[in-house]
C-alpha cells in the first residue's frame, strides 16, 4: 500500500507540473512577464513635465467576452479606482457583465456613454471622470460593414469609431476622445491574412486616421484594439498597415515611447493602441509622457494606459 500511495503522489505531482507548463504562457503574460518568460517592468517614461502642465490619463480596456460577469465587473471597478486614469475606452463591451453594471461606476465618480447608433456600436463605450471633464457632445461613425460566417471563419459585427468631446475643467482645453475595435484575425506576423477581415481592417485604419485628422487644430486622443501587433507592423510595414497608414498623420505611444520595459497587452503582442495626431505633437499641444500596461486583470488583455500632457 505505501508503494501505491507513493506512486499516486508522484503521478499527481507530475500532473501538476504538466498543467503548469501548459498554462505558463497565459500565467506569465498576466503576471508581469511576457509569453516567452522574459521579465518586464510594464512601465516606460519619456520626459518630465513642466510644473502646471495638465496631464490626462487615458486607458484602453478590452472586456473579455467569454468570461463570467463577476471578473468583468471586478476589472471595471479596478480600472475606475486607478488614480492615474481619467478616461477609459472599452472594447467588446456589448456583454451583460458590462452593460448591466456600468452605471455602478457612477458611485466611483465616473460617467459612461454607451452608443446605440447601430449594430456593433454597443461594443465601444467611453467613460470619463466628471471631476476632471465636462461632456460637450458625442458622436459615432460606422467605419466598416460586418461579416458573417458565410464570408469568414472569424465573423465580426460592423465596426465603429465612437467619440466624446470633453472640456478639461482645470485648463479649459477641449479634448476629443475616440474609441474603436478593428476586425480580428488579420495578420500573419509579416503580412495580411487572405480574408475579408483583413480587407476591412485596412479600411478601418484609413477611416480612423481620417477621423483623427479631420480638424487639424483639434486635440484628439484615440484608443482601441487594432489587432496588428505593433512590433510586427513596424518591422514588416505591410501595405496599408498601421505604420504605413498613420505615418506623418497619427502617432502611437508605442512608436513614440518604444516597447522597452513595456509588457505586451495580449500574450506576446502589443495590439491595444493609444494614439494622438502627429500635428498636435509637432505643434506642441500634446505630448506622450509615459505609458504602461496593468497586470492582474480578468480579461485576456492587459489594460493599456498612457499619460498625455496638454502642452501649449
Amino acid at each position: 500500500m505505501p508503494k501505491v500511495v507513493a506512486a499516486l503522489a508522484v503521478a499527481v505531482a507530475l500532473g501538476a507540473v504538466a498543467i503548469a507548463l501548459l498554462v505558463r504562457p497565459w500565467a506569465d503574460s498576466r503576471a508581469g512577464e511576457d509569453a516567452t518568460g522574459g521579465s518586464c517592468v510594464s512601465h516606460t517614461d519619456k520626459r518630465p513635465v513642466r510644473a502646471g502642465t495638465p496631464v490626462v490619463g487615458v486607458a484602453t480596456v478590452n472586456v473579455e467576452r467569454t468570461r463570467r460577469a463577476r471578473p468583468i465587473v471586478q476589472d471595471m471597478r479596478r480600472i475606475a479606482r486607478t488614480r492615474s486614469v481619467d478616461v477609459v475606452g472599452w472594447q467588446e463591451a456589448d456583454v451583460a457583465g458590462f452593460q448591466e453594471n456600468y452605471r455602478d461606476l457612477e458611485r466611483l465618480g465616473w460617467r459612461t456613454k454607451v452608443f446605440t447608433d447601430g449594430d456593433g456600436a454597443l461594443q465601444v463605450p467611453i467613460s470619463w471622470r466628471p471631476a476632471v471633464f465636462t461632456l460637450l457632445g458625442t458622436d459615432a461613425v460606422q467605419v466598416t460593414e460586418g461579416a458573417g460566417p458565410d464570408e469568414t471563419t472569424h465573423p465580426f459585427r460592423p465596426k465603429w469609431v465612437t467619440s466624446v468631446r470633453l472640456r478639461h475643467l482645470d485648463s479649459g482645453r477641449v479634448l476629443t476622445v475616440m474609441n474603436t475595435h478593428a476586425p480580428n484575425h488579420v495578420e500573419t506576423g509579416d503580412d495580411w491574412q487572405d480574408n475579408v477581415n483583413a480587407v476591412y481592417a485596412r479600411l478601418h485604419y484609413a477611416r480612423l486616421a481620417e477621423l483623427m485628422t479631420a480638424r487639424p487644430r483639434a486635440d484628439v486622443v484615440a484608443m482601441g484594439d487594432l489587432q496588428w501587433d505593433h512590433r510586427d507592423d513596424r518591422d514588416a510595414r505591410p501595405d496599408d498597415g498601421i505604420t504605413e497608414t498613420f505615418e506623418g498623420r497619427v502617432l502611437s505611444s508605442f512608436e513614440d515611447l518604444g516597447l522597452e520595459g513595456l509588457c505586451p497587452t495580449r500574450y506576446s503582442r502589443w495590439i491595444d493602441y493609444i494614439l494622438v495626431p502627429t500635428a498636435a505633437v509637432e505643434a506642441g499641444r500634446m505630448e506622450f509622457v509615459t505609458h504602461r500596461t496593468l497586470a492582474g486583470y480578468g480579461s485576456d488583455h492587459r489594460p493599456m494606459v498612457a499619460r498625455i500632457a496638454l502642452t501649449d
